[in-house]
């Protein structure tokens, strides 16, 4: 995201989640991997905020999935209970036209899920409710050093909740987790063109994640041939990686018995 990977480097998965809305362009790759990608697996995917404009501008949406507009189930005769609700939006704008520019971001997501056991016992297979809960963060401002010279500095943010997680299975409730996302990013670049056949790009990134899994139940744990009941499960307790990250990269064209495009840089990856 803006040259700089997003990776938890202790899960080697993406915890970042960002709004679709602050996505300029982006590209994905599956194949044909050149050294600028590192260490690559099976696909890239390059995405590039927005940023302000010398006008003020900014958007808004909500997006809603409610049970009160769905038609009756065919085998039931009955509107299943379900409600899904989607909101946010952006605003951008000058802070020294020509110069320095803002551009912001937030969106909140609360989507519905209901989880249940299977352990064939009525008393212990009931359903639980287990919505996931996200808010995303994001504020951006670019100034223009000099012509040449531009510094951007970028904020993400993701707030995530899930109460009665890991519920399935043979799985409980008294044996689930209530589970806490926090992860911030900061990224700073700067993109410099020295001359019309020699650019460089400097970018700085510190993510701080945070994750706390904590008891539903903090009883006992009673376990049975086909399942258990109360006590914490697998995976209760707090994981703070901390992660920094330094990339630079040059392209430079010359001249000698043809032109010729040449690409060389390097990066530094730090996490705790």
């Amino acid at each position: 995201l803006d040259g700089a990977s997003v990776m938890n480097l202790s899960t080697v998965a993406v915890d970042m989640h960002v709004s679709k809305d602050i996505i300029a362009e982006f590209e994905v790759i599956t194949n044909r991997f050149d050294a600028v990608m590192g260490r690559a697996g099976t696909a890239v995917t390059n995405a590039v905020t927005k940023s302000g404009t010398d006008m003020v501008h900014g958007s808004g949406f909500f997006y809603l999935r409610d049970d009160k507009l769905n038609a009756r189930d065919f085998f039931t005769n009955r509107v299943e209970p379900y409600s899904n609700r989607q909101f946010g939006g952006t605003v951008g704008g000058p802070i020294v036209k020509g110069k320095t520019h803002f551009f912001g971001s937030y969106e909140r997501q609360v989507e519905p899920k209901t989880l249940s056991a299977n352990t064939r016992m009525p008393a212990y297979d009931q359903p639980v409710e287990s919505p996931i809960t996200r808010n995303l963060y994001f504020f951006r401002i670019d100034h223009s050093l000099t012509p040449t010279h531009r510094l951007n500095f970028g904020y993400n943010r993701l707030d995530h909740e899930q109460p009665n997680s890991g519920v399935g299975g043979l799985t409980t409730i008294s044996s689930a987790s209530n589970a806490r996302f926090l992860i911030y990013r900061l990224n700073v670049g700067l993109n410099s063109v020295f001359s019309g056949k020699f650019v460089n790009q400097v970018i700085f990134t510190y993510m701080n994640t945070t994750r706390k899994w904590s008891r539903v139940d903090p009883g006992h744990q009673y376990s049975f041939p086909s399942f258990s009941i109360g006590g914490p499960p697998a995976g209760i307790g707090r994981e703070h990686p901390v992660f920094t990250y330094v990339r630079d990269d040059a392209s430079y064209v010359f001249d000698w018995r043809g032109q010729h495009s040449v690409k060389f840089g390097g990066e530094y990856q730090h996490g705790n």
